[in-house]
């Protein structure tokens, strides 16, 4: 991808898949796991089609931005693209947060614990220009 920059962050978590999802659609509660957020200093609640919210953002050093961004794509419990909008931060950027299940490394460790999910958040786009 010419021009393109990535920025991948994985987790497994050990939840259902259902309380990780309403985390990851509470947008006012980003700066709490979303790395360089922050503050949101507005949003529309809950993530879902069309939604907005604005976040203050951390892009290098003592230098800040305000964010905006939009719900593009909702497939709940699995997947949900923010596109960002207006700034030249956040332009051509998108936000993609997807779940899927987890698997234990050992068969010990799934039957302790069944609910685990695995939470992948990338962002692409264009960084200069």
């Amino acid at each position: 991808m010419d021009g393109q920059t990535s920025i991948i962050a994985s987790a497994i978590i050990p939840a259902s898949p259902e309380r990780v999802w309403a985390i990851a659609c509470d947008t006012s509660r980003y700066p709490e796991w979303v790395e360089n957020t922050l503050q949101v200093l507005r949003t529309d609640g809950p993530a879902r089609p069309g939604a907005t919210m604005e976040e203050l953002t951390r892009i290098a050093g003592p230098w800040k931005s305000v964010t905006r961004w939009r719900v593009t794509e909702f497939d709940p419990p699995r997947r949900q693209v923010q596109q960002g909008e207006g700034v030249s931060t956040a332009k051509d950027m998108a936000v993609i947060i997807e779940l899927s299940p987890a698997r234990a490394a050992r068969t010990a460790d799934a039957a302790r614990r069944p609910g685990l999910v695995r939470l992948h958040m990338h962002r692409a786009g264009r960084l200069c220009g």
